[in-house]
């Protein structure tokens, strides 16, 4: 018979054995859903998990198909589990009655006591914006002047107070996730006491207007939407050359041109280009119509590499992207702080006519672009090369283009060698 609490030299009686039998056991529990109440192992009635959303009811009262999902607090990424429901089978719920959609946003969601369903707090919910997620920081871009005139930009502003363009973000890990911007929200920023700021491209605490579906307060509307900030003693996000590209002394380019008869200029319909340079650049093309020829573009000056190739001059620099117009830039869909100019600027390839071909070195004839991160993987991993670099423009009046597409990839040591002052 195993102890069950007797003592050395206790007197066993019919009673005491009794009570010892049927005495319950000391056991340790454990589990996601245990915990200790006034010294007793109890088991909690919530259950949460953090879901997606997968697919949305279009009949009766709205419900939502999900997946669960797991953080990795090493990335900061969120992983599928195999876990899931659907709107028929295990349905979820939005306490507050927002119109979620399917896709990646991560909400948590509560198993109800009293139904047993699952039931999402979104933070947020109604109206085309979800602004009730109180926990998003603004991020200041600019002044109102700078981007009045840009597509979609909000009405003007009382102009009692500076205003200032922004956009929205919310935590993910390590990163920020873009949620909107000064245009779908339809209005501009102010600071919460009429001060001012050139913090451009900051974070700071935000304060959002209440609505109907916010507050639940009578008489509420759209028209409540705003959003004040505390202006920040931080300066500007100052962005140059990367230092990661201070020991790059040259990179190779690949330009594959398209075949004489793709882009035959007669002064037709089909061109409005000058007749007579086009007869000069054909002459200037003559053997490299069809063909890819590689050149290495040494480093020349700050941030600035360049080759001739074929009749043309390759200029490729870092680019900052400008506040307001022209680019009129809203803010990077992500921001990851480790790297906080990559949304806010570009790498350009800039090909231009030379000499041979009509022109001189400052003669644009197109533009190509990379974006820093994917340079930066390059140079870290030069296997992963070479890359394609995204076509962005081509100039009007220079004759039809007649390049297919422009590659870069890493130089050798002894390319790099021979591009070394």
């Amino acid at each position: 018979m195993n102890r069950r609490g007797f003592r050395p030299n206790e007197r066993i009686t019919r009673q005491g054995l009794n009570d010892k039998l049927v005495e319950a056991g000391s056991y340790q529990v454990r589990g996601r859903r245990v915990e200790q109440r006034q010294g007793q192992a109890v088991l909690r009635d919530e259950e949460f998990i953090f879901l997606k959303i997968t697919a949305v009811s279009s009949t009766g009262p709205k419900r939502y198909g999900w997946k669960e999902v797991f953080h990795n607090k090493a990335t900061g990424a969120w992983t599928d589990s195999p876990r899931t429901g659907t709107i028929d089978s295990d349905p979820a719920f939005e306490i507050t009655g927002a119109n979620l959609t399917a896709g990646n946003t991560v909400y948590r969601a509560d198993r109800s006591r009293a139904s047993g369903a699952w039931m999402i707090r979104s933070g947020g919910g109604g109206g085309s914006v979800d602004i009730k997620g109180k926990d998003l920081v603004l991020m200041i871009l600019g002044t109102e002047a700078e981007y009045n005139d840009c597509p979609d930009a909000p009405p003007a502003s009382p102009g009692c107070w500076p205003a200032y363009a922004w956009a929205a973000y919310k935590v993910c890990g390590y990163q920020y996730h873009k949620v909107m911007d000064a245009r779908d929200l339809g209005v501009w920023a102010l600071e919460l006491n009429g001060g001012s700021t050139s913090a451009w491209r900051r974070f700071h605490p935000a304060f959002w207007g209440w609505d109907a579906y916010t507050d639940g307060l009578p008489g509420a509307g759209d028209d409540c939407a705003g959003v004040r900030f505390i202006g920040t003693g931080a300066g500007a996000l100052d962005c140059n050359c990367p230092d990661w590209l201070s020991s790059v002394t040259c990179f190779k380019f690949s330009v594959n041109y398209k075949a004489e008869n793709e882009v035959a200029c007669d002064n037709s319909s089909r061109c409005s280009c000058d007749s007579s340079y086009w007869s000069s650049f054909t002459s200037a093309m003559s053997s490299y119509w069809g063909t890819t020829q590689t050149t290495v573009a040494c480093l020349d000056g700050s941030c600035l590499w360049t080759t001739d190739n074929g009749p043309f001059n390759l200029f490729f620099s870092w680019q900052p992207i400008p506040r307001g117009e022209p680019d009129c830039d809203w803010g990077p869909p992500i921001f990851d702080p480790c790297e906080p100019c990559d949304g806010f600027s570009y790498f350009g390839l800039s090909v231009n006519r030379g000499s041979a071909s009509g022109g001189d070195p400052g003669n644009y004839y197109s533009n190509y672009t990379i974006d820093p991160a994917a340079l930066r993987a390059l140079l870290q991993n030069c296997a992963t090369g070479p890359l394609t670099l995204e076509f962005k423009s081509h100039q009007a009046n220079a004759c039809p283009n007649v390049i297919n597409w422009i590659k870069i990839e890493c130089c050798s040591s002894e390319q790099a060698a021979n591009c070394a002052p």
